[in-house]
């Protein structure tokens, strides 16, 4: 995973709660985690409380290896907020990691070759202290 830092940035940031913590710990360091239940197995992305799947709070974190394969995608190329303005058009998509969960980003780089079923990679862009998954 590569790091990226831009210090213009004048959009929305995370709100860090206790239970995610560790996953933007781990992006300051270059690492993508997602959760694990103790309980039931499964892989859990985005960061929470609760294992979606079984209502466990054993949660445990692992590195995912940040490959994914698109499931989906759409291209916005209007109608957003003036802060996002310059990012258009902006290229949503739903990502499969190899651990098993479904992940929204946005696709930044070589969006105009994009279709169902490619690899891609996640690329850790840094803001203001942020290390934002993309």
């Amino acid at each position: 995973m590569s790091t990226q830092e831009n210090t213009d940035y004048i959009k929305p940031l995370p709100v860090i709660q206790p239970h995610s913590q560790a996953f933007w710990d781990a992006t300051q360091n270059g690492k993508f985690l997602i959760q694990h239940c103790i309980d039931c197995d499964s892989n859990i992305f985005y960061p929470r409380r609760d294992c979606p799947e079984c209502w466990s709070n054993k949660l445990d974190w692992i590195e995912a290896s940040g490959k994914g394969e698109v499931y989906s995608f759409s291209i916005t190329y209007e109608g957003v907020e003036e802060k996002f303005v310059a990012d258009l058009p902006i290229v949503l998509a739903w990502v499969d990691l190899p651990e098993g969960p479904r992940v929204n980003t946005n696709i930044i780089k070589l969006w105009k070759l994009l279709y169902i079923n490619i690899l891609t990679i996640i690329i850790l862009r840094s803001y203001l202290g942020f290390s934002i998954p993309t």
